[in-house]
C-alpha cells in the first residue's frame, strides 16, 4: 500500500500503484553515487539491512530530492513478511548545500585574485603623483569593489529563494514579469534591441520568476560583448499549467561550461564570480519548479525555460518536508 502524501506527490491514483513491482516504479530514481539499484536495496532490506540511501522523486511540482529508506518488518515470530520503503524530501537541504559549495570555491577565487590586485593598486596609489592617474587607480578599486556588492547580492537572492519560495504564494502576470525582466535590461544596455511577444496574458507566475529572467536576458544580450545586440523574447502556453520562455539571442554561443550549469545544474566548474548570474537562474528556476534547456547554433544561443503557472495550484517546486511511504 501506499501513503496519501506519496499519492499527492506523484500526482497518480493509488490504484495504479498497488501491486506493482517497486522496482517497475517510474517516478522514484535512486542516485547511482550510492551505488544501489531499488531490486538491491529491497534483496539487503529482505536479509534484515535497513538500507539508507537517496534519490529523487518526480511529480507535477517537478524532482524533489528524498532520503530513502528500504526497511525489513518482522512479525512476532521474528520473520521478516514485509518491507517498508520511507522517504523525507530533503531538496531544501540539498539545494543550501549546493549553494554553500559553490560560495565556497567563487569566495576562494575572488578573494585570492580581488586581494593581490587591491594590494597592487594600493601600492601604485600611495607612490602616484599625478592626481588624474591617481583618479583611474581609484576607479579600478572602486570597480573590485563594485564586482564584490553585486556578488554578494546574488548570493543573498539565492540563499533567499531556497527559503523563502516554497512558503510564497504571491504571483505577477507573466506578460507583466517578462516587461519588468526586458525593462530592468534595457536601462542597462541602451544600445540593445529586446523584442518581447507575450501568447498567454492571462496567465500568473511566482512574482521570483522575474529574476532568473532578467538574468537570462542580461547574459543574451551581454554575450560576445557585440554592438547593437538583437535579443527576443517569447512567451506561451505549452501544456495546462506550463508555460515556455524562450529567450534568443545573435551572440557568439554560450560557453559549454554554463550551458551544463544551466541545463544539469553540475555547480563544480563554477569557481569566480562571474558565473554566479548562471547558478542563479538554476537555482531560481529549479526551486519554481521548472525546467531549462540550450540550443547554441552558429547564429546565436537559444534559452528556453519552462516554468508552472500559479494556475496549476503547484506548490512552486517543493513538497512540505512530510514523510513518503
Amino acid at each position: 500500500d501506499v501513503n496519501d502524501t506519496l499519492v499527492a506527490r506523484i500526482g497518480v491514483d493509488r490504484s495504479t500503484i498497488v501491486g506493482e513491482p517497486i522496482d517497475k516504479f517510474p517516478w522514484l530514481d535512486l542516485d547511482p553515487n550510492h551505488g544501489l539499484t531499488v531490486c538491491e536495496a529491497v534483496n539487503r532490506a529482505g536479509g534484515g539491512e535497513l538500507v539508507q540511501t537517496e534519490g529523487e522523486l518526480q511529480g507535477p511540482d517537478g524532482l524533489a530530492r528524498i532520503e530513502v529508506w528500504f526497511k525489513p518488518i518482522r512479525n512476532a515470530a521474528g520473520e521478516i513478511t514485509l518491507i517498508a520503503v520511507e522517504g523525507k524530501d530533503i531538496t531544501v537541504k540539498t539545494r543550501q548545500r549546493q549553494h554553500l559549495q559553490v560560495f565556497q570555491r567563487v569566495v576562494r577565487h575572488n578573494v585570492r585574485n580581488d586581494l593581490n590586485k587591491l594590494v597592487g593598486w594600493t601600492t601604485i596609489l600611495a607612490e602616484e603623483p599625478d592626481a588624474d592617474c591617481r583618479q583611474d587607480h581609484l576607479r579600478r578599486l572602486t570597480r573590485i569593489f563594485d564586482g564584490w556588492e553585486r556578488l554578494t547580492n546574488k548570493m543573498q537572492v539565492i540563499d533567499r529563494a531556497i527559503r523563502e519560495i516554497p512558503h510564497d504564494e504571491s504571483t505577477v502576470n507573466i506578460a507583466e514579469v517578462t516587461e519588468t525582466a526586458a525593462t530592468a535590461v534595457r536601462d542597462d544596455y541602451s544600445d540593445a534591441t529586446i523584442a518581447v511577444s507575450v501568447d498567454a496574458t492571462d496567465e500568473t507566475v511566482s512574482r521570483w520568476l522575474t529574476r532568473p529572467l532578467t538574468e537570462v536576458i542580461k547574459n543574451a544580450v551581454a554575450a560576445g560583448d557585440r554592438e547593437d545586440p538583437y535579443v527576443n523574447v517569447s512567451v506561451r502556453q505549452v501544456d495546462n499549467g506550463w508555460l515556455q520562455i524562450v529567450v534568443t539571442d545573435d551572440g557568439p554561443g554560450m560557453p559549454d561550461i554554463e550551458r551544463e550549469v544551466l541545463v544539469t545544474g553540475e555547480e563544480t566548474p563554477l569557481q569566480h564570480g562571474s558565473g554566479l548570474g548562471i547558478w542563479l537562474i538554476r537555482m531560481l528556476v529549479s526551486v519554481l519548479g521548472g525546467e531549462i534547456d540550450v540550443d547554441v547554433t552558429d547564429t546565436g544561443t537559444e534559452v528556453v525555460l519552462r516554468v508552472p503557472t500559479s494556475s496549476a495550484n503547484r506548490n512552486l517546486g517543493l513538497v512540505a518536508p512530510e514523510q513518503i511511504s
